[in-house]
């Protein structure tokens, strides 16, 4: 019985063990920092060397444009200069590889890819989560949002299209707000239905 139990055990597949990923985003309940997340922003984020290759290559296409921004040949002007936005994204993360992130957590983890970039002054690296469940619900990816100049802008988490009685659920959460005397407004983390793709989103509390 026990051999029959084991074996029937290797055969059941992974997404069975859904990994939880509360206690990585705990802290944005207190308006706190989480070392999990600092350490997975840490692992998506490009060298400094390789930003500096992305905003020199950048300038100079940007110098040698006289067209609209708008218009759909600026992106192959920028590419001719050398202008991409992976640069900004480590070698590790586009790979899908996070050697620094604890095994129970990395093994969710997908190849990173980025939005915005060269067309704003914040970019968002978006890391796909496979397997992974926050406050018992599952959870699409993770977005680490960096500002290029003086933005702050914030990381999220995605659950995706979940139910109304789930985001009511996850309402129900107590976030703590503190006063941000820079701003002169009280911030705290968020879960929004965003009203483009009707996905709810978790953001941080940063403002």
């Amino acid at each position: 019985m026990k051999k029959f139990a084991i074996a029937l055990l290797c055969t059941l597949p992974c997404a069975t063990f859904a990994a939880d990923w509360t206690p990585v985003f705990k802290p944005w309940e207190q308006c706190k920092s989480s070392s999990i997340v600092t350490k997975i922003d840490k692992a998506v984020i490009g060298t400094r060397a390789d930003y500096q290759k992305y905003t020199d290559a950048y300038e100079l296409a940007s110098q040698n444009w006289h067209g609209d921004y708008d218009d759909p040949r600026y992106n192959d002007h920028l590419a001719s200069y050398g202008v991409d936005d992976n640069l900004l994204v480590s070698k590790n993360a586009l790979q899908g590889k996070f050697p620094t992130i604890p095994t129970q957590y990395r093994k969710d983890m997908g190849k990173a890819y980025i939005t915005d970039g060269s067309h704003s002054s914040s970019i968002y690296i978006h890391v796909p989560l496979n397997n992974a469940r926050l406050y018992g619900i599952p959870i699409k990816e993770y977005v680490a949002g960096f500002g290029l100049e003086t933005e702050s802008p914030r990381s999220y988490v995605n659950f995706g299209n979940i139910s109304d009685a789930q985001l009511a659920k996850l309402k129900k959460i107590k976030l703590k707000s503190i006063y941000e005397e820079a701003f002169d407004v009280n911030i705290s983390a968020s879960f929004n239905r965003n009203e483009e793709t009707g996905e709810v989103w978790f953001y941080d509390c940063t403002y």
